[in-house]
């Protein structure tokens, strides 16, 4: 593993997860995220299956940070990886 495969590094790309949450619960998953320090913005899209969210953060963010605060609200979010296309 390396520091960029671990965290979210400032950029325009951000990082995408599949999620389960649906836009009822959003506002719960946003709450939770806008907390973490460094989170910049979060782009929520429900025009696929799974939904995804975009994180993009103004300074590094581990990603294992992400998952766990998003667990604990009883939803899950999986890093989408360079091979998905």
């Amino acid at each position: 593993m390396s520091y960029l495969s671990e965290n979210i590094i400032p950029g325009k790309m951000g990082k995408t997860f599949f999620t389960d949450i649906n836009d009822q619960d959003l506002h719960i998953v946003l709450r939770v995220l806008n907390k973490i320090r460094g989170i910049g913005r979060v782009d929520f899209s429900d025009k696929i299956f799974p939904h995804e969210i975009t994180v993009h953060t103004a300074g590094p963010v581990a990603i294992q940070e992400i998952q766990d605060r998003i667990k604990n609200v009883g939803f899950h979010a999986v890093p989408k990886s360079f091979l998905c296309l």
